[in-house]
């Protein structure tokens, strides 16, 4: 793990409140001096796409994106791959328009991870989360690409989709978009109320005046998305609001899938690993299996793993009696390549998003979008 990654994980462990003392203050204090310039940048950026200094392109094909006002951890690739697996099940053309954090191949217009058919590229040439999409999606095309319109309109002629889905695309003002979906992790919706570097907001709150649609990811049916769903509605009320419920869905060895029950760690002593977005969501998540979570490692968002790291975890695990190692399936992603020959079972959670409120909102916004390229095929 290098300084910065360091650096960022002590970040936040004081944001989670998981250190104290004066250090984490005089830190807090520091990392509000950039998030004043950090807030500048962001107004001044938004100013010149105002004033036509910076255009907004259009596709010639809706745009839905699904992004969020915080950094990571709010289930936007699933909630992608949700809604590409409920158009593509009514006969409607999605494809996936992401950036591609963790590509190897940079400065490319566009990168077609998968045509619908096959998957054209892996890892790590393709990101954890293009390639998981991928994976998932059978018969949807997944496309990176740092300047997202001009990604769209390489594929365009080739790939003739009805509509794209642009993962992460909130902040990305350079592409119109028909309806922008936000979502918020019911643990932490505002990112511990400061902008970047010292919270996790992107940008200012003002911002979901852009919204056509909000989400509520809970973490676990404990989750009472009741306050949230009160603030949101006092502050947009035109604005619809989704209640979504992440859950586990299987486990599966590694190396290879072979699929387990989840029944498998339930009263086992497991060394838990990952690096994603909302870790504790997924130690959450494992503890309510009723596995004996002896210790987690969190490493940063997005972390690509070396063999030394795998030969650590082995060393960690050994020291706690922990018989079993899990991760979460996106970072199985990034451990595909990588030896494993410990003496334990190695294993990965699959995970499940599932709408539980919100559904005539949805297909109501969808219609709106898709009136004139699959009238009938969604409602309005």
């Amino acid at each position: 793990m290098t300084i910065f990654d360091a650096v960022r994980t002590y970040t936040l462990r004081c944001m989670a409140g998981e250190e104290e003392g004066m250090t984490p203050r005089m830190w807090f204090d520091l990392l509000g001096v950039f998030s004043v310039f950090y807030r500048t940048g962001m107004v001044l950026r938004r100013v010149l796409f105002q004033a036509g200094v910076f255009s907004t392109k259009r596709l010639s094909c809706p745009v839905i994106s699904i992004g969020n006002i915080t950094v990571g951890g709010t289930g936007k690739t699933s909630f992608v791959e949700l809604l590409a697996t409920r158009l593509r099940d009514r006969g409607i053309k999605p494809c996936v328009l992401l950036r591609g954090y963790g590509t190897t191949l940079k400065g490319r217009r566009a990168v077609v991870v998968s045509n619908g058919t096959e998957i054209l590229v892996h890892p790590p040439g393709a990101g954890d989360e293009a390639y998981l999409l991928a994976k998932k999606l059978p018969g949807v095309p997944v496309v990176m690409g740092s300047d997202r319109y001009s990604a769209g309109a390489a594929v365009l002629p080739r790939l003739s989709p009805d509509l794209f889905l642009l993962d992460d695309g909130f902040q990305h003002l350079g592409l119109h978009r028909d309806l922008d979906i936000v979502l918020f992790n019911a643990r932490t919706p505002f990112g511990y109320g400061h902008l970047l570097p010292r919270g996790l907001l992107r940008e200012p709150l003002s911002g979901l005046k852009r919204a056509g649609l909000f989400g509520i990811t809970l973490p676990a049916e404990t989750f009472d998305p009741g306050p949230l769903k009160a603030w949101l509605r006092q502050r947009y009320a035109s604005t619809p609001v989704l209640v979504l419920l992440r859950r586990p869905r299987a486990l599966f060895r590694l190396p290879g899938e072979e699929e387990v029950e989840l029944s498998a760690v339930k009263g086992e002593r497991v060394l838990a690993f990952s690096g994603i977005g909302d870790p504790a969501s997924f130690e959450g998540l494992l503890r309510a299996l009723e596995a004996d979570v002896v210790d987690h490692r969190r490493f940063p968002d997005h972390y690509p793993y070396r063999t030394a790291d795998l030969e650590a975890l082995s060393v960690t695990g050994d020291r706690a009696g922990a018989r079993i190692l899990v991760t979460t399936e996106k970072d199985a992603v990034r451990l595909e390549k990588l030896p494993w020959s410990a003496g334990r079972l190695l294993f990965a959670l699959r995970t499940e998003l599932t709408l539980v409120e919100g559904e005539e909102a949805l297909e109501l916004a969808l219609g709106e979008v898709l009136a004139d390229v699959a009238p009938g095929k969604v409602s309005r």
